[in-house]
This record gives C-alpha cells, structure tokens and sequence, in this order.
C-alpha cells in the first residue's frame, strides 16, 4: 500500500522518527524516503539498535518491544519538528506494556480507488 493512500488520501509526512525501546535504548528511524506500507515497516524492524518489531493491523501500525524489560515505556516521538510520527498514527505512542497499536491511518475513503481492495 502506497503512504500516499493513507489518512484519507492526504498521505503522510516523510521524515525521522525516534523509537525507545522498553531497555531504554532508542533510535531514530529515517522514513523520509519510505514509499509504502511495507517500507516503513522493514525500516523499524531492520533497525538493529532496538528490539522492536512493527506490523500492521487494522489500518494502523503495531509496534512490540521484544526486550522483555521494563526500565522504559515504548516510546514515538518526532525528531526536529516532524509530523511523521502523528501522520503514521504513532504520535502518542507512550507505552507501560509492550505492544501499542497506533491511530487508525488506513480507512476506505472518496478517492480510494477499487484496484487497491483485495489486492487489486
């Protein structure tokens, strides 16, 4: 699925966002050139400086800390100012437990085009 399709065909806004993990390690993943779903996704799970795996449910990105630790909350925040945690739906992720599911992102909307249902 195309970034561009979500939030009601607005899109999001590409940038950085920075992870904490539940050890307190953190990491800023680089989405400014993310073009889909899928690339946004193997970012975070590439990202070898945290133990967190994202994937998607229900039109919104789920995020799980695989550290088993507590001396954190999972944690989103913008990096410089950005909007892209918000507009991926993960702007007020700040979590005791360790899975949190984001805002609603990805919902049918006027311009959603019907070769994007059922995979095409």
């Amino acid at each position: 699925m195309n970034l561009d399709e979500l939030n009601a065909g607005a899109g999001i806004q590409r940038g950085e966002i920075r992870i904490t993990d539940r050890s307190g390690a953190s990491a800023i993943i680089d989405l400014r050139f993310a073009r889909s779903v899928d690339d946004v996704v193997a970012a975070i799970n590439s990202n070898t400086t945290i133990n967190v795996t994202a994937e998607t449910v229900g039109g919104a990105f789920r995020l799980v800390d695989n550290t088993g630790q507590t001396a954190s909350n999972l944690l989103v925040q913008e990096v410089a100012g950005g909007t892209t945690a918000a507009s991926l739906g993960l702007g007020n992720i700040n979590a005791s437990s360790a899975t949190a599911t984001g805002l609603t992102v990805l919902a049918l909307h006027e311009g959603t085009k019907l070769s994007f249902l059922n995979d095409g």
